[in-house]
């Protein structure tokens, strides 16, 4: 109990209003730095304001989703938090959080910032406050990284699964083996997880998410149609080194899924 309490502590924002509040802050420190970028002379044509790059990991990639065009779904939360408050054990601690989210999806569902033209997010929760309607609005580039052993946001529900739903061309699934919630994130401080949760040390996996993100950034932001080479699985296959490996998708089935699963 102690541990998940922990966790949920970790994950869970301070109050369910976060849900409104983080897309917002996204839009307004785009809004403070352009107001900014008018009377500070260190500013002038260094910043594209239309064209903003967004990376967020764990809530920060729900974030991220948001404000790249995905819509809160109170349809998948209302039937998907009845269910789990009947089951009252779920082996998915993101979905508790999620539930959270039921009164801001009443009052408002979309945070899109049309100035963000593309969006990284990281381990996101994603399965029932988006679901496969929300996910479906985002038209922007998205690339969605899901470590395989996360047990904060499970990799299968809140990542593969939810890239299916996507319906934007240019998407992506990077998935990270044997990644967990913590390999792109630093250890929080003053809290100690048992190594089994934090999995190999996460700064051996910082400069597979700094390649990725530049090359996901220099093709859809940049236009830079040479950097298209280094979101292949061959360029990763490349990268590989123990513990890490990861791989790329660029299209999913939910048939091919649920194949996958069972074949294991």
């Amino acid at each position: 109990m102690a541990l998940s309490a922990s966790l949920m502590d970790l994950t869970i924002p301070p109050d369910p209003s976060a849900f409104a509040n983080r897309p917002r802050d996204i839009t307004d420190l785009i809004n403070q730095l352009e107001q900014r970028s008018r009377t500070d002379p260190a500013f002038p044509g260094k910043i594209d304001f239309q064209n903003v790059g967004v990376v967020g990991q764990s809530f920060g990639g729900y974030t991220a989703l948001a404000v790249a065009g995905a819509g809160l779904n109170l349809s998948t939360l209302t039937q998907g938090c009845r269910n789990f408050i009947n089951r009252r054990i779920s082996l998915n601690l993101s979905t508790l959080l999620q539930c959270q989210a039921i009164d801001i999806a009443r009052e408002q569902t979309n945070f899109r910032d049309p100035r963000v033209k593309g969006a990284i997010a990281i381990n996101p929760l994603a399965s029932l406050v988006f679901g496969e309607t929300g996910l479906g609005q985002i038209q922007i580039p998205v690339m969605i990284i899901s470590g395989t052993n996360d047990y904060v946001t499970p990799a299968v529900t809140e990542q593969i699964l939810p890239f299916t739903w996507l319906k934007t061309l240019e998407k992506y699934l990077v998935l990270v083996e044997p990644g967990t919630h913590f390999s792109l994130l630093d250890e929080p401080r003053g809290r100690t997880f048992p190594p089994e949760l934090i999995g190999p040390d996460p700064t051996l996996a910082y400069p597979y998410l700094q390649a990725i993100a530049l090359a996901f950034f220099d093709l859809h932001l940049l236009n830079r149609s040479a950097a298209a080479a280094y979101l292949t699985p061959t360029y990763l296959d490349q990268l590989d080194e123990p513990p890490f490996s990861l791989s790329i998708l660029r299209q999913l089935t939910a048939a091919e899924i649920r194949q996958a699963i069972q074949s294991r």
